[in-house]
This record gives C-alpha cells, structure tokens and sequence, in this order.
C-alpha cells in the first residue's frame, strides 16, 4: 500500500509539474527534464508513468477537461432546471466561462486534446446522465401536457 501511494504522488508530481511548465512556457518549450526537474524526480522515472512528452500532455489535457466537465456540472446543478436544454446550456456556459477565464488551458488542450476517459461506472458521469436524462424526461412531459 505504502509503494503504491508513492508511486501515485511522483505521477501527481509528474502531471502537476507538466501542467505548470506548459501554463508558463508553453507545450513546445517544455521539456521532459524541465517536468521532471520541476517534480523532483529523476528522469528515467517520468518514463514508468509516460512513453514521452505526447503522452503526458495527452494526460494533462484529460484532465484539465475532466476538470471542466467537474466545474460544469456543479455550476449546471446549482441552476438546475426541468429542461434539459437550458441545463445543457448551463453545461456547455461554465465550460466557456472556464476556458474564458484561463486562456493557458487552450494551449494544452489544442496539442494535446483528449477527451478525459470516463466510464460509465464513474461517478461524475453516472450524475451528468442522471440529471440530464431526469431534466430531459421533465422536460419532454411538460410539453405533452
């Protein structure tokens, strides 16, 4: 358990010294020793976590996204209405103002765009359906009556 929990803090580190390294130089001008340097570990261990520079980007950007979907969604739900088009709205508004508000991000997410890997056991995605299928069905029986 202990190996574990440092094995996910040097990839914390990792994902946490790319992010601000890309945010502050930008993507082409990070290196992997310039993340590595910035997260205190030795080089060869940023290759037991990544295959090379694409593939922490690629991470990074999953996870601002996934970060973005978060914000969204708790934004959408503090607003939550019976329609499901105004709570997609609400949605798809906090992602802009997010990306509105940190300009940095679109960077990472131009390189590196990937989509965060949300399965349908994960909790955030099993709420979003939740409440967009509950809005989308009130919605719907609102305009049959």
């Amino acid at each position: 358990m202990q190996l574990e929990l440092k094995k996910q803090k040097k990839k914390t580190a990792l994902l946490q010294a790319a992010y601000e390294l890309f945010l502050k130089k930008g993507v082409p001008l990070t290196s992997v020793g310039d993340i590595t340097a910035k997260a205190s570990v030795a080089k060869g261990t940023f290759y037991l976590y990544f295959r090379d520079k694409e593939d922490i980007l690629g991470a990074v950007s999953a996870a601002v996204l996934r970060q973005i979907l978060e914000e969204g969604y708790m934004k959408m739900g503090a607003g939550r209405t019976d329609s499901f088009t105004e709570n997609l709205i609400r949605l798809a508004d906090a992602a802009l103002d997010y990306l509105q508000q940190n300009r940095g991000v679109l960077e990472i997410l131009r390189r590196g765009g990937r989509m965060p890997k949300l399965s349908r056991e994960d909790p955030l995605w099993r709420s979003l359906m939740r409440d967009l299928k509950q809005s989308e069905g009130q919605e719907l029986a609102g305009k049959s009556e």
